[in-house]
């Protein structure tokens, strides 16, 4: 899992620059923040981090320093651009296995048993190059966590957003495609786990399914006292971005282990009944699972369940962004905590400002 990220992107105008430092997570993330100050962008540059690692795309312009864990290693990542050229390290354990400067690269080969020499493309990272599980195990595990990364905007979900037939095969990778997932990845007795997660989250429902509308799948949903179903262009908004976040979840879990699951702006367009039972049921579904989140959110019902030790909180000053949490804050996390108040008080009141 990532355990440090930092990411800074300089240009000579200044209002595209910007920076986020001393983000550091654990299995569990709440990222909180005022309007504007950089939630979706931190998911972002996680997001195009990954994207760089499986290849997906060439190398963006800014700079990323990122930690991860794999197998109790520590694996210390830093991508950057300069003066039109790639670089790049890795450690491991604090020991140089790979180091890029301008064309060349060194990097640690377990067949040689040594460090040997490479010249990578210019637009793409070494692992991009030289991916090999026997001679660069150590590259697999950035890779494997890289292509099991999953990001949603939970707020920009509606209901009137249809999957288009275009003759392409539909790949169920975002929540998005919650009618494709509906419909080709999930057995009757996952459906029933849905309908079962649904009614704990405080929405009555019999019967979850989909139908070919206007030749694209769509869902439609029984609730329980309605005699027909409601079709996907008549749900509210609030409602089937949690039928969305359910059914995603209940795919990842039998079809896909997810090493990382980004959710941004989760509870937006909730009421308070329903923010507080879906703050209860992601934490209970993280905690339990291997799988890392990083969940955005300003919902004081929603973060009014989550205990202060899953809280990142971002705050800005100019263009650069900083992290504060419990572990790199725990003074002033503690204190807090004697105080009585809400957890949603931290953020919402002085005090991170008393000082």
């Amino acid at each position: 899992m990532i355990t440090r990220f930092a990411y800074s992107h300089e240009t000579s105008a200044r209002s595209e620059q910007w920076s986020i430092s001393n983000v550091q997570l654990d299995s569990v993330n709440f990222v909180v923040a005022k309007n504007a100050t950089g939630k979706s962008r931190l998911l972002r540059a996680i997001e195009a981090l990954c994207e760089m690692i499986t290849g997906n795309t060439t190398v963006f312009f800014g700079h990323w320093s990122v930690s991860f864990t794999f197998n109790k290693q520590s694996y210390d990542y830093s991508i950057g651009t300069k003066d039109g050229e790639v670089y790049e390290s890795l450690l491991i354990d604090k020991i140089d296995v790979m180091r890029r400067t301008g064309k060349n690269a060194s990097l640690y080969s377990h067949a040689a048993k040594g460090m040997v020499t490479v010249a990578p493309p210019s637009d793409k990272l070494v692992m991009n190059y030289r991916r090999d599980q026997v001679e660069y195990p150590y590259f697999e595990d950035l890779y494997q966590f890289a292509s099991n990364a999953r990001l949603f905007k939970f707020g920009m979900l509606h209901s009137t957003d249809f999957m288009t037939d275009d003759g392409r095969s539909l790949k169920a990778k975002g929540i998005d495609d919650v009618a494709t997932i509906l419909q080709t990845e999930l057995s009757e007795a996952d459906r029933n786990i849905v309908c079962t997660t649904l009614n704990a989250l405080g929405y009555e429902v019999e019967q979850i399914d989909v139908k070919i509308i206007s030749g694209a799948p769509k869902i439609t949903v029984k609730e329980k006292g309605l005699l027909y179903p409601i079709e996907q262009r008549l749900l509210s908004q609030g409602m089937f971005r949690v039928i969305a976040i359910a059914v995603y979840l209940q795919y990842m879990k039998v079809k896909i282990q997810p090493s990382l699951i980004m959710v941004d702006d989760v509870g937006e367009g909730l009421d308070y009944d329903r923010a507080r039972r879906l703050a209860t049921f992601l934490l209970g579904y993280f905690k339990d699972s291997s799988i890392q989140a990083v969940l955005t959110s300003n919902h004081n019902f929603f973060l009014d369940q989550v205990s202060l030790k899953h809280w990142l909180i971002l705050r800005k000053k100019g263009t650069e962004v900083s992290g504060m949490s419990a572990v790199s804050h725990p003074d002033v996390f503690n204190n807090f905590r004697l105080s009585g108040l809400a957890p949603f008080d931290i953020f919402s009141s002085n005090y991170l400002n008393a000082d």
